[in-house]
């Protein structure tokens, strides 16, 4: 018996992939994403944690731009200030509204299941988002808010949830993607606009393609985050991250983040992706 060899090796990887945001329509996908930061200000510290999970639905695509559902599954924030616990999640309803310490749990329960749309051109910027405002409104009908409170928690909402806030959580998640041919060893640059505790600025990173492996691509990241010429606080970012060659989605990106200067923050965090059936 003559075994022909060719067949048991593994297929050569390709020399070069167009890399862009390219999920696919009529798919669903979830990203799951988790942050933890420790701040120290004028010798106080305090501990953060962030998870969020989003289910994103491909419903259309024109020209290249995808239109998603993007659609809130869990969220969750915790903090620690000098051994000061706080926890908020949208698995738990806070109780009465009229007690600001409940608040955020009654918000993010009531967020939960909650969608807005996107539209994601191939470079994975954000073009237009639209239907957060009748989340908002959604939501205080929802939890029955009193007259007098309906306000100040529109407020709350649209302080922490508004077109620019989305540009910023995903922006780790969009940003990256060169939307061109590239191979191992090519590099280039991208700009967006990051909020990381107090500082805010613009996040300036250089990708490189490390490696392809078949359907899977390696990049890492070097940023640095310059919140202008009155700001003497500086910070810096390392990322790895793994991304279906395909349909540009993220299957892991581990990131350090470091920030000097009268506050000092230090953070790591984690974002997994995968598609799931509709």
């Amino acid at each position: 018996i003559i075994i022909d060899t060719s067949l048991l090796k593994t297929p050569a990887a390709p020399e070069e992939v167009v890399l862009k945001f390219n999920l696919q329509k009529g798919k669903a996908y979830v990203y799951d994403m988790l942050m933890d930061f420790e701040q120290e200000t004028e010798g106080k510290k305090m501990s953060s944690g962030l998870t969020w999970r989003y289910r994103l639905n491909v419903t259309d695509e024109k020209n290249t731009i995808k239109t998603i559902r993007t659609t809130y599954e869990r969220i969750a924030v915790s903090l620690d200030m000098g051994g000061q616990k706080l926890e908020f999640s949208s698995d738990n309803n806070g109780g009465d509204p009229t007690n600001p310490l409940n608040m955020l749990s009654n918000m993010f329960s009531a967020l939960k299941g909650k969608s807005f749309f996107m539209k994601v051109d191939e470079k994975g910027a954000i073009l237009e988002i639209d239907g957060l405002n009748k989340i908002g409104e959604a939501m205080i009908e929802e939890m029955n808010v009193p007259e007098q409170n309906k306000k100040m928690f529109l407020k709350n909402f649209t302080d922490r949830f508004n077109a620019k806030e989305v540009r910023e959580t995903f922006g780790q998640a969009f940003s990256f993607y060169p939307g061109k041919k590239v191979k191992s060893g090519d590099s280039w640059k991208t700009e967006t606009s990051s909020k990381i505790g107090p500082l805010q600025g613009n996040m300036i990173t250089t990708y490189r393609l490390k490696r392809i492996d078949g359907n899977k691509i390696t990049l890492v990241g070097t940023s640095t985050i310059d919140p202008g010429k009155d700001n003497s606080e500086k910070g810096s970012q390392t990322a790895q991250l793994l991304v279906d060659a395909k349909t540009g989605l993220v299957l892991q990106n581990v990131f350090e983040t470091k920030i000097n200067g009268n506050n000092k923050i230090s953070g790591k965090g984690k974002i997994s992706g995968k598609e799931i059936p509709l």
